[in-house]
């Protein structure tokens, strides 16, 4: 995925620092070459043509492998917890193989396994890849994410786009989930008051405009200050278009990452529960969030979603988010965990209903509470803890409740994190 790709980038510097002549090759998709080619310090990429289901049995495994060997590296690192990847390794006779401790195969076929705490709901993705050098001696907690845009390729795309000679925002309209994307009656209104903020043109990026109806799609067309580039243009295009934006706006996507590898300034919107800013949001950029209050998990799309209570996006709440960027602190390691601790929690409130809500007055509004009952069943405590994807339980009188306790640990094996317990200060 596009996510993983940039969130790769982070490793670059901090190798190149520690090994300073080492050749750093990348393994990526075949749509992601052309902007990988574009770092300085990527010495090459190999084509990963295997299909996405893991298997190792393809002829696709048999010509990654030939160039693996052919290329013959010292070192692999294995981002993806997929074993497919030890394997290959393995079998190109890789010396210092580095992955995940998660799987016998992945034990059998690394030299090195790092095992880190995958129920730790504030550990970004970024973390958990530079963890992986720890087995070069390499640390490096605030490295950033490596996307460049040479000067030359700058200008060749300015002159395809001569809109980027002047000021413009960009506005994501896409994802690669269903789950992430706008809902017609939202672009509309959303776009009507970006207009109206700001009188530079919006710039719409993706794959398509998802979800638009037809009369939607002509208002964009015949709006003279929407330039709809969706689907139009290349990966590497659409990462320069992003390079020189004011800010840019959109879901949690490919493109919001590159965004943040570009240090331009985003507004990200999390759709469902299950989004986790802590692992997900942009890295080290100026970036604010918002998480929807809705009780919809991951396979909820928006379009068609049945949840009683669904919210969809406000452009006021846009435009607000919009105005929050000259504020924000993201940009640093401090400011982000601080901004997400508050932002980016899901509260379970563990009260009688009678309270509930002078209590969910008082945890920070954000935090997208909803009511855990003490006079329900562990199964029905389980079942709502999961739906939410609760990872923090308040509790306002901290009393002890082995129920809770139970629901929890089930809970942790099916959301794969611990939900931890707070009193509500």
């Amino acid at each position: 995925m596009l996510g993983d790709l940039i969130t790769a980038t982070a490793l670059i510097q901090p190798i190149k620092r520690q090994y300073p002549e080492a050749q750093i090759f990348f393994l990526a998709r075949p749509a992601f070459v052309a902007l990988l080619t574009e770092i300085p310090d990527v010495a090459g990429v190999i084509p990963d043509t295997q299909p996405y289901d893991g298997t190792t049995r393809s002829p696709e495994f048999t010509q990654v492998l030939a160039a693996l060997k052919f290329h013959q590296f010292d070192v692999m690192i294995n981002l993806w917890e997929h074993p497919r990847y030890a394997v290959l390794a393995k079998a190109a006779e890789i010396k210092v193989r580095i992955g995940h401790a998660i799987g016998w195969r992945n034990w059998l076929y690394h030299t090195h396994c790092v095992r880190l705490d995958y129920q730790d709901y504030h550990r970004h993705k970024v973390q958990m890849n530079l963890a992986l050098l720890a087995p070069l001696g390499v640390s490096a907690p605030d490295s950033r994410l490596q996307l460049q845009i040479s000067g030359p390729l700058m200008e060749e795309v300015a002159e395809k786009y001569p809109f980027m000679n002047s000021p413009y925002r960009v506005v994501a309209v896409d994802a690669g989930a269903k789950v992430k994307c706008w809902v017609d009656s939202e672009i509309k209104p959303v776009l009507t008051a970006m207009l109206d903020l700001c009188p530079s043109p919006l710039v719409l990026l993706g794959g398509v405009v998802a979800n638009a109806t037809e009369t939607t799609l002509d208002w964009i067309n015949t709006e003279g200050r929407i330039i709809n580039l969706a689907g139009k243009t290349s990966l590497v295009d659409v990462s320069a278009v992003i390079k020189k934006a004011t800010y840019f706006v959109g879901p949690d996507s490919g493109l919001s990452h590159i965004a943040a590898a570009l240090q331009c300034p985003a507004v990200v919107i999390y759709r469902t529960r299950t989004q986790n800013c802590f692992h997900w949001a942009p890295w080290l950029s100026p970036h604010v969030i918002y998480k929807q209050q809705n009780a919809c998990r991951d396979s909820c799309v928006p379009l068609h979603c049945p949840c009683p209570g669904r919210e969809f996006i406000s452009p006021d709440r846009v435009v607000a988010l919009i105005r929050e960027l000259d504020r924000t602190t993201t940009g640093t390691l401090a400011g982000q965990r601080a901004y997400w601790d508050l932002v980016g929690h899901q509260a379970g409130i563990y009260c009688d209903a009678s309270i509930f809500e002078g209590v969910r007055a008082q945890v920070p509004f954000a935090w997208n509470a909803i009511h855990l009952d003490p006079k329900a069943s562990i199964t029905e405590l389980k079942n709502r803890m999961v739906a939410g994807n609760i990872n923090v339980v308040v509790v306002p009188h901290r009393r002890w409740s082995l129920k809770l306790w139970i629901a929890r640990i089930w809970t942790s094996n099916l959301i794969h994190f611990l939900p931890a317990v707070r009193g509500l200060n």
